[in-house]
């Protein structure tokens, strides 16, 4: 039987000793601790699931920081640097929250003390979270059991998907060789950091060397999504889908988990995460009735509450072209730069958004390293796959 096996054995070793050896198969807890000893460090599965709500959550215990970011992959962007000189004090959830009940999971995780109170909360509210078909399933609080790297039958799936691919690096991640992301040559964990430079750096903010690189070839703006997200909003696709109105329910039980979470003496600020001028133009154009509850009707629920929203916006409020989105919603680094000032502006007098720097962060914006979509350029200009 185990000369009949040894083939397959044979293959399963070899998959899971390059699988290890790039970190795609690592815990979480693993990535973590690996992270937090290399600073520069970036992590990102391609095969096995990204789980960013064990990963976020994990560092949320470990680091228990002040000053957290929070809302979906549209907040990810925001990086320590901006809020110098709390860089230690700096978390970025982003990816976290995919839903509405993720808020109210993530306000009774911080009440229980299951998840550290932050002193601040600057979250980015997506208007599809709250429509009345929208997904009602919460993430925050899945256990580590359910770790894909600790998963047997998440394994097999995994070397399904590599054997159904013809450009798995099979002997340069067996033999150790992939260590660094392409571009700028950072420490790397997972096989998206390591073939693509895509992940999480250690602060949470997600790296993108993919745009970087596509902006450095063609310096304009392209909304680099599929299908880009003016043509879903045309035709109502995607989470642009028709609703006559958000669901007033949904919306209640969100406002009351911003009180929970004030009331557990965090300081709450939210905004709505902002649009390519183009995208704007159209939703405004096409005024569909979820639309307008959530750019004027939810702000006003959350404001009586007494906690600040700050309204949806677009390069043009700044004085940007649309090349500082990364695509129709999502900001690149620099644009978020911007909307730090308007969260200092809008915090309590008490707050540690006052302590930081804001002539550091405008000095930031002029140096000599700065493109529109990053504040980095990379060190070297390494070929991607298409």
């Amino acid at each position: 039987m185990v000369v009949f096996a040894s083939p397959l054995l044979a293959g399963g070793f070899l998959f899971e000793t390059a699988l290890f050896r790039t970190g795609e198969s690592w815990p979480i807890a693993r990535v973590v601790a690996r992270q937090s000893a290399l600073p520069d460090a970036v992590y990102g599965r391609q095969i096995l699931s990204q789980q960013y709500n064990l990963y976020k959550t994990a560092n949320l215990r470990r680091r228990s920081p002040s000053i957290v970011v929070l809302g979906s992959s549209r907040v990810m962007q925001f990086r320590d640097f901006l809020f110098h000189p709390n860089e230690r004090a700096f978390y970025n959830a982003g990816g976290l929250i995919q839903t509405a009940e993720d808020v109210t999971a993530y306000a009774a995780a911080v009440v229980s003390g299951a998840l550290p109170a932050p002193r601040v909360l600057v979250l980015g509210i997506d208007p599809w979270w709250l429509k009345p078909a929208a997904d009602r399933r919460s993430w925050v609080n899945e256990g580590e059991s359910r770790d894909a790297a600790l998963r047997f039958g998440e394994h097999v799936q995994a070397a399904r998907s590599v054997l159904r691919a013809r450009d798995f690096p099979w002997w340069a991640a067996a033999a150790g060789r992939m260590t660094r992301s392409p571009a700028y040559g950072y420490p790397a964990f997972g096989l998206a950091a390591l073939r693509y430079g895509d992940g999480e750096r250690r602060d949470g903010s997600h790296l993108t060397t993919a745009v970087v690189l596509d902006y450095l070839r063609k310096p304009a703006y392209r909304d680099r999504e599929e299908p880009p997200v003016v043509d879903r909003v045309r035709h109502s696709t995607n989470q642009f889908s028709p609703a006559a109105s958000l669901d007033p329910e949904r919306m209640r039980a969100f406002v009351a988990a911003l009180v929970r979470l004030r009331e557990a003496g965090v300081e709450v600020l939210t905004y709505q995460p902002p649009f390519s001028s183009e995208v704007l133009a159209a939703l405004n154009a096409l005024r569909p009735g979820w639309w307008i509850d959530y750019r004027d009707r939810l702000p006003a629920l959350i404001r009586e509450r007494g906690i600040v929203c700050l309204p949806v916006t677009s390069p043009g409020d700044f004085g940007l072209a649309d090349a500082y989105m990364l695509d129709g919603f999502h900001p690149s680094e620099v644009f978020d730069s911007y909307l730090v000032e308007r969260f200092v502006a809008s915090s309590r007098p008490e707050s540690p958004l006052r302590s930081v720097d804001l002539d550091y962060v405008r000095g930031l914006r002029s140096g000599p390293h700065v493109i529109p979509v990053a504040f980095q350029l990379p060190v070297h200009r390494t070929v991607l796959p298409e």
